[in-house]
């Protein structure tokens, strides 16, 4: 992938993962059962994230790619890691939201099946 296209195709998708970890964190503060400093941890783990993210992508398109003299190692080999970390914090970050979407959603359903146990309850009674 060439370097200009890497940012076209990558930078959608990690600030949309970085957006969904600080959207949980607030969602968290806001109606979960987190304890203090739960929007600063989120907030601390999206500019990590970002950061990380901008520091391979910035790299990547510092190094340089063109014939070089004879005796002289190109930066191929720093290219291809820098450009494996980036894909590897996509993936893992995308890993990451797609567990805990999962967990909400089975809290959901066990929060929804508590309460309608206790409507019925009451009902009865």
């Amino acid at each position: 992938m060439g370097r200009p296209l890497l940012p076209a195709f990558t930078a959608l998708p990690m600030h949309a993962i970085e957006g969904a970890i600080l959207g949980h964190a607030v969602a968290q503060a806001r109606f979960g059962t987190a304890t203090g400093g739960t929007i600063w941890r989120g907030w601390t783990c999206a500019v990590a994230l970002h950061g990380s993210y901008d520091f391979a992508v910035l790299s990547i398109a510092g190094l340089s790619v063109e014939p070089l003299p004879p005796g002289r190692t190109g930066d191929e080999g720093a290219i291809l890691g820098l450009t494996v970390l980036l894909l590897a914090l996509i993936v893992g970050a995308a890993v990451w939201i797609l567990r805990k979407v999962r967990q909400l959603r089975l809290q959901q359903q066990v929060d929804r099946h508590a309460r309608s146990t206790i409507e019925a309850e009451d009902r009865r009674t």
